[in-house]
């Protein structure tokens, strides 16, 4: 498989063959039934010695109308399976990557073709959270180390680490909506 077919149409075989498979079946499923009435009529409505008579190329016929069928509707499923599948790659990358703690630096951005595009907002917005709790985590981080160095060298009082604490505490609560340091 080439690499510029792979990169227009084919991003996710396994779901883009299947897409395709079962379009093409549905195709056939069709041709079939339209071949069985065509060859009823064919032979039965009209008169009698058609059926002795008939015109051999019939079957040709339906073989080339099968293949342009099954090779048209085969293009058509990859181009539009494509359209689901690439977004749902992409998302599945940042999403794996952004479980692991590393999110993207940029904003996420789905192709103009691309399904369910509008996805990418509330996608982003869910990152930009992420981003807000782990800046919220390193600042709790470095506040703790900060007390815990002040308490080891009592350089703190008692009433300054409870306040401390409850800095730290209110911060934890806001979920990252602030960016203020300790």
């Amino acid at each position: 498989m080439s690499m510029i077919f792979k990169r227009r149409l084919v991003v996710d075989t396994k779901y883009q063959f299947r897409q395709a498979a079962l379009i093409i079946t549905a195709n056939v499923l069709v041709l079939l039934l339209v071949a069985a009435l065509l060859s009823w009529f064919y032979l039965l409505v009209w008169d009698g010695r058609v059926a002795y008579h008939h015109n051999p190329r019939v079957a040709a016929y339906l073989w080339c109308c099968l293949a342009v069928v099954v090779m048209g509707t085969t293009l058509v499923s990859l181009r539009r399976s494509r359209m689901t599948a690439g977004m749902m790659r992409k998302m599945h990358g940042v999403l794996e990557n952004a479980g692991q703690g590393d999110l993207p630096d940029r904003e996420v951005q789905f192709r103009k073709k691309d399904y369910c595009r509008e996805i990418a907002l509330p996608l982003n917005d869910c990152l930009d959270q992420m981003r807000r709790y782990q800046a919220t985590v390193k600042e709790l981080e470095a506040g703790f180390d900060s007390l815990l160095g002040m308490l080891e060298r009592k350089e703190i009082e008692q009433d300054e680490v409870s306040q401390c604490v409850q800095t730290m505490a209110d911060l934890l609560k806001e979920g990252g909506k602030s960016s203020e340091t300790l």
